[in-house]
């Protein structure tokens, strides 16, 4: 999504945890593609590392057009083994986080679009070994739609809902190629189909609360609704 964003000509504040190589080599390439990329380290589980961060981005970036929500943890938590570690850490990354962050925001600037990375697993109820995490996606649907409505018009806000992208530390090459054999059109799923939705909602103004599943259509597989 950075790649394809700056490929546009957008300049990236970029975040990472511990992958400090990684995002210094991202950032190169995001040079090379000649926009400015800054680095930014926080550790998301922490409510102060999550304010101090987009406080950071907005001194370097106070005009702020876009934050996508990307980052998130994805712990194996059946419902009858979740304790509550693994319960505060998914909900802190995958939802207290973004909560705040956009809190934030929305306080600080006059206009903007936000964009939160859901996964089609919210169109379910059966968590399988996923509950908390399963759990902390839904709950990011919810405030999606909610707050389009909620700080409209200044702001749009909508989410992605990706099938199975990239395979998990928890999932065997094998179990990942049956997950995409289950969906309806069978095809894997580049990185690059997530950047073409992102591309969409930014270039489309008059979408807010929208939610697009780039899932093969895994979710009508799993509908509740």
């Amino acid at each position: 999504m950075a790649f394809s964003l700056a490929e546009k000509g957008w300049d990236i504040g970029l975040h990472y945890r511990n992958s400090l190589a990684e995002a210094e080599s991202t950032k190169k390439r995001i040079e090379e593609l000649g926009s400015v990329c800054k680095l930014f380290s926080a550790d998301l589980e922490n409510y102060q590392d999550a304010i101090g961060i987009i406080k950071k981005v907005l001194l370097e970036f106070p005009n702020l057009d876009l934050i996508v929500h990307n980052a998130s943890v994805f712990d194996v938590s059946p419902f009858a083994s979740v304790n509550e570690e693994i319960f505060d850490r998914q909900f802190n990354v995958n939802f207290k986080s973004p909560f705040f962050m956009t809190q934030y925001y929305i306080n600080h600037c006059l206009k903007g679009h936000i964009v939160n990375i859901l996964d089609t697993k919210i169109q379910t109820n059966q968590a399988k070994r996923l509950t908390a995490y399963n759990l902390s996606k839904k709950v990011m649907m919810h405030l999606t739609r909610m707050t389009a409505l909620d700080i409209a018009p200044g702001f749009r806000v909508n989410g992605i809902a990706p099938g199975p992208v990239l395979r998990s530390n928890h999932s065997s090459e094998e179990e990942f190629q049956k997950q995409i054999h289950e969906t309806p059109l069978k095809l894997e799923i580049p990185s690059q189909t997530i950047a073409s939705s992102l591309n969409y909602l930014i270039e489309n103004p008059n979408l807010t609360g929208q939610i697009i599943y780039c899932d093969n259509g895994a979710h009508l597989n799993s509908s509740e609704s």
